[in-house]
Parts: C-alpha cells; sequence; structure tokens
C-alpha cells in the first residue's frame, strides 16, 4: 500500500467516474469498537486463553491488532476518545508475558507435489494479497477479511500455474496455512511467516511478520531472512527480503529475492526505500548467477524516485505498459468515506509491483503481464488492492 497520489500520476481510468454497489463495504468507524472498555477486558480475556493454551502467536496477534485500534485508528478517527484508547492500552500493557518462545527465521513445509525437473524456463506470480488478520484488511486496504477470499485468490493462484509463487502481506499466520493447504497439491516447497517478530514481553515493541510468502516447485537452496535495520523505516511490520539459490533440474538456476520496501511518499519513507534497494543491490552483487526480485517496492514507475532508484537503473524490467496498474487506493477510499457520501469514485491506479530481473554475465531475458485480483467495476468483490505480476525468465540454451 501506499499514500495516495494525485490523479495526474495515473492512467486515463482516472476521468472517468467508478460505478458498482458499495451496499457491502463498511464504513470504517463502523468497524472500530464502541465501548473501549469492554473491548480491552474482551482482549484480556482472549489473551489469557491463548497463553495458557501455548498459542503464542496468536496472542501476540490480539495484541498487535488491539494496540493499532487503540494507539492509532481510534485517536484518528474519534479524537475525542484519544485519552480513553490511552488508557486501555496501558491495562494492556500490564498483562503479564510469559518469556517468549524461540523460533526460526521462517517457518518451512514440504507440499505434497513433486519437484519439476530441469528447464531452461521458468515462470513466476508476484502479488500483494492483504491477508492480514482482523479488520486490517477494510482498514488498510479497502477489502474483506482474508477468510471470505483465501478460496478466490488461490483459485487465482492455481489457475495461473506459475512455477515460483511469491505473495507479499500474508501476515496472518492462520491466512498462510490456509493457502498452504489449497496449494500443497500442486507445489514441493512453501516458506512463510519469515521475519517473525513478535518474541518480545513488551506491546509496544510487537511486530507483524514481515508478511513474506514462497510456493515453489523447485527447491531453495540456503534460503535466509535479511531484515532491514536502516534508520526511519516502517514500525510495526519486520520487513526485509527473503533470497536463496532456485534449484532447477539440480542445478542452480539464478538467485530468487523476494520483499516488500518501506511503505509511505515522505522524503524520509522515499530515502529508506533507496536505502533497501541498494542493500539487496549489494548482496546480488555476491552471485555470479543472475537474480531476480519479486515484491511490492512501492516506487510508481515512471516517477522521479524510480528514475533515481536502482530498481530502474540496475535491472531489466520488461511490464508493458498497456498492462495497466497494479495497486489502487480507490477501495481504501470507499472504506474510508461515509455511506451517505459515496456517489462515485474516480478509478486511481499506479504500477508499484514488480518482477525485475538483474542479469550477470549469462544471456536471461523476462517478460511480464497483469494478473488481474480486483476490477474497479465491481469493489466489493476484489480479492485484493493489488493485481498480481505474471512472469516468463528464460536462459540462454549456452548456460
Amino acid at each position: 500500500m501506499m499514500d495516495r497520489v494525485s490523479s495526474t500520476e495515473v492512467s486515463d481510468l482516472a476521468i472517468c467516474e467508478l460505478k458498482g454497489s458499495f451496499e457491502k463495504i463498511p464504513y470504517i468507524k463502523e468497524l472500530l469498537p464502541k465501548d473501549l472498555s469492554a473491548y480491552t477486558q474482551e482482549v484480556r480475556d482472549q489473551v489469557t486463553f491463548l497463553l495458557h493454551s501455548g498459542q503464542w502467536h496468536h496472542a501476540m496477534e490480539s495484541l498487535q491488532v488491539a494496540k493499532a485500534k487503540l494507539g492509532y485508528l481510534i485517536p484518528k478517527y474519534f479524537p475525542d476518545k484519544g485519552g480513553e484508547a490511552e488508557a486501555c492500552l496501558n491495562v494492556l500493557r500490564s498483562i503479564t508475558l510469559p518469556s517468549p518462545p524461540e523460533a526460526p527465521a521462517f517457518t518451512y513445509l514440504k507440499g505434497d507435489a513433486p519437484e519439476k525437473g530441469e528447464r531452461s524456463t521458468i515462470t513466476t506470480l508476484n502479488a500483494n494479497v492483504l491477508f492480514m488478520p482482523d479488520d486490517y484488511t477494510w482498514f488498510f486496504g479497502g477489502v474483506r477479511r482474508f477468510e471470505e477470499r483465501v478460496d478466490e485468490v488461490a483459485a487465482i493462484l492455481l489457475q495461473e500455474n506459475a512455477d515460483v509463487i511469491s505473495l507479499q502481506e500474508v501476515h496472518s499466520i492462520d491466512a498462510a496455512y490456509a493457502l498452504y493447504e489449497r496449494l500443497k497439491g500442486q507445489y514441493a516447497h512453501f516458506y512463510f511467516n519469515i521475519g517473525p517478530d513478535d518474541l518480545t514481553q513488551d506491546l509496544d515493541a510487537i511486530q507483524m511478520n514481515s508478511g513474506l510468502f514462497v510456493a515453489s516447485r523447485d527447491p531453495i537452496a540456503h534460503p535466509r531472512f535479511i531484515p532491514f535495520t536502516m534508520e526511519g523505516r516502517q514500525v510495526g511490520i519486520n520487513k526485509g527480503f527473503f533470497e536463496g539459490t532456485l534449484m532447477v533440474g539440480g542445478k542452480p538456476f539464478g538467485q530468487l529475492y523476494h520483499t516488500h520496501l518501506n511503505p509511505f511518499e515522505t522524503p524520509v519513507a522515499q530515502r529508506v526505500r533507496k536505502e533497501e534497494a541498494e542493500m539487496i543491490v549489494a548482496s546480488m552483487e555476491h552471485f555470479p548467477l543472475f537474480s531476480v526480485l519479486l515484491g511490492d517496492l512501492n516506487v510508481n514507475e515512471g516517477s522521479k524516485e524510480w528514475l533515481d532508484s536502482p530498481l530502474s537503473q540496475k535491472f531489466i524490467h520488461n511490464y508493458p505498459p498497456g498492462e495497466g496498474p497494479t495497486c489502487t487506493d480507490t477501495l481504501g477510499s470507499i472504506v474510508e468515506t461515509p455511506r451517505e457520501d459515496r456517489k462515485g469514485f474516480e478509478p486511481e491506479g499506479h504500477v508499484c509491483d514488480y518482477a525485475l530481473l538483474f542479469p550477470k554475465a549469462s544471456e536471461v531475458t523476462i517478460t511480464s503481464r497483469q494478473v488481474k485480483f480486483y476490477d474497479l467495476e465491481d469493489p466489493e468483490r476484489a480479492a485484493s488492492d493489488h493485481q498480481g505480476v505474471f512472469s516468463t525468465i528464460t536462459k540462454g540454451l549456452t548456460d
């Protein structure tokens, strides 16, 4: 997700008024708790039960959601309740938490499908699917809860049939397992809960995992997650990049990189994004093989930031202009608008989701196309606020 951009930065769609039904799309104030004391007690009881049941991640998820509602959303949309919300947060801060468990840098599960054999071409599908917990999906993207969309998203992924699936914003562990169950028959290797960062006894330090999710038909050798540490980066999410060597037919094919760069449009945010991109490039330069970078990079294609970034200067980008935007803020605008004021919306969109090729000595090509996850003519049925990017990567016969 990015901050709103002006209509002059988007496609010709912006001159048309958005049509469609909004009846099933809630207004954001309707989603927030009205009785803050009762909500706080409910969270306390839920967290206590989850901890006694050994469900650490779910307990931390409940606290993280409560922190966002009480510490950010309530003061923003109900300023007169800011003091009460802070008092409720202090109640949650007083919860005594046990020592956190140890956790690996990611969860790996084997799928039921066999690995694919040797070949000179692989395909990838990159998409931000907004699988956040609770009503975060409405708050920060304008789409239904993940439980209502997971079958639709899985159906799109299976229909596209890419060799590698790279998803962003799969922050909910329940969502990750739900995807695994639906995809395991067609994929051999899964990586999720990448970069967990809820292993703390401090409510204010709880972060969501990176949200990165990978499913592959081929093994990924030496997988690792490298967190971003630069000053000014987004708080609340443990962002970084996941990388490893994609093994095709038992041989190294190329380096796979997967990330979700810093959001927002402030000068600090843009500086952080550039530093994150430079960090990824520095890692890629250590490998003799080419690398492919998949992710929601939060940089508008064609913008000054894009032109000044290593993302445009160091990589090959082959996404046809006619394919259209890969992300929209229109869905979020609907949720933020009172029902009585929803007279129509100008469709807005920009390209910020990419499959980028970092070439080396070997001959390699990449072509990309859009995969539709939303249609602004039918906002109620959006499977995400991002479109997907399907790419075909082909190595020369001499490799």
